[in-house]
């Protein structure tokens, strides 16, 4: 378990790093509060690169620990790899940028869209199948109101443009946090927990 902990901790790290320090770092003129991670890791970014690899390896770090914790829960796989496979596929196919006016990919950066969409349907689902899983109100509890910051924050980003890039990193910082809680915490069990006491 420490193995596929320590490797979920590494690429969170690597995550939360390049998403903080790279805007300051850049000459695209790319603000910290004002641009979101797509545009770090778009078409015609300079460094660009970074964002999509902190991208692919959160995404694959979330399935390595994920397929751990959630050994013979075959419904909530299913759940877990849509949803990383939908957010590793951003980093794939990568969005216009902010200098829409450059010469870009326009179906890259559709379907960059398009996926950034399945990802965030796909972590509400996660968090739904959890909560219906879980056996203890406290982890439910936790469960429900990350759900509903999930939901605030997108609808921030949304409401508030000018600060749409510090909204989404804590959407995303507090979205892989919690799933690290879960995947280390969380019993979605009864009789593993009864096996455990005994």
């Amino acid at each position: 378990m420490r193995l596929y902990a320590s490797i979920y901790l590494f690429a969170y790290t690597l995550f939360v790093f390049v998403a903080i320090a790279l805007p300051y770092f850049g000459e695209d003129g790319i603000h910290f509060f004002e641009h979101n991670l797509s545009d770090l890791g778009a078409q015609q970014t300079t460094g660009n690169w970074a964002m999509n690899i902190a991208f692919m390896v959160m995404s694959l770090a979330t399935v390595v620990y994920g397929s751990y914790a959630l050994q013979q829960h075959w419904g909530h796989l299913l759940v877990l790899y849509f949803f990383t496979c939908a957010f590793g596929l951003t980093a794939v196919y990568q969005s216009a940028g902010v200098d829409t006016l450059l010469l870009y990919d326009y179906t890259h950066d559709s379907l960059h869209h398009l996926f950034s969409i399945i990802a965030g349907f796909g972590f509400m689902v996660l968090c739904i199948s959890f909560f219906f899983k879980l056996t203890l109100t406290k982890h439910r509890v936790q469960t429900a109101i990350v759900f509903l910051i999930a939901i605030l924050l997108s609808l921030l980003q949304v409401q508030f443009s000018q600060y749409e890039g510090l909204f989404q990193r804590l959407l995303l910082l507090i979205c892989f946090g919690w799933l690290f809680f879960a995947f280390t915490v969380y019993d979605f069990d009864k009789k593993k927990r009864q096996e455990k006491k005994e």
